[in-house]
């Protein structure tokens, strides 16, 4: 086994030699496998691990995010016939999204008065919120016809994320993009939100 050294730390790797025309590395348990053909040198494999090294190890971290409990509301994760107990739903599946819609809907309700504090921020009327299964994005501002859907993923976290979603489709309705323009808004609401953001970046949705 061969060894590289990047950044002061030091990595192994095995070249295993075959009659292709690229050069290609896998990250294995505890080495890397370079497969590449006998013309590429050991001088051409380890400059390619040094020039890679850092975003296997990157995309290999990101697959570590661990998708959220299926039976979890407000962070707190419950059994199969619990989540459908505090509704009474029956315990089926089939309920699954009402339970979600019914547990979102009266966390929003909740959220009334901090609601109202971003609306006097932002000098802005207060508008309809639905609430869908969204799976590539936490929630969406409709600006035209004026309504804020959110996902029900949002029924899983905590009211600090579902706090800067609210915000951040209420900014919307100012700024369109995400421009600086529309974070400077956002900042008005809460100076720390790229953290939040950053975070909730890190929470893949899942049902």
């Amino acid at each position: 086994m061969n060894s590289v050294e990047v950044n002061n730390q030091v990595y192994h790797y095995i070249i295993e030699r075959k009659p292709i025309k690229h050069l290609y590395i896998r990250l294995k348990e505890n080495y890397f496998l370079v497969t590449c053909s006998a013309k590429h040198s050991t001088l051409v494999v380890e400059n390619f691990l040094k020039d890679n090294i850092e975003k296997l190890l990157l995309k290999k971290e990101k697959k570590k995010i661990v998708k959220t409990p299926q039976y979890m509301l407000n962070d707190k994760q419950y059994t199969k016939e619990e989540f459908y107990a505090l509704y009474n739903y029956p315990n089926d599946d089939r309920y699954y999204f009402l339970v979600l819609r019914t547990h979102l809907e009266q966390r929003v309700q909740n959220l009334n008065i901090k609601i109202a504090q971003i609306l006097k921020i932002l000098q802005l009327k207060p508008v309809v919120i639905t609430y869908k299964k969204l799976i590539s994005r936490y929630g969406a501002c409709h600006i035209k016809d004026k309504y804020i859907t959110l996902s029900l993923f949002m029924a899983k976290l905590n009211d600090q994320y579902l706090e800067y979603v609210i915000a951040h489709e209420y900014c919307h309705f100012l700024v369109p993009n995400h421009s600086p323009q529309f974070y400077a808004k956002l900042s008005l609401i809460d100076p720390n939100h790229q953290q939040i953001q950053k975070k909730l970046r890190k929470i893949p949705i899942s049902f």
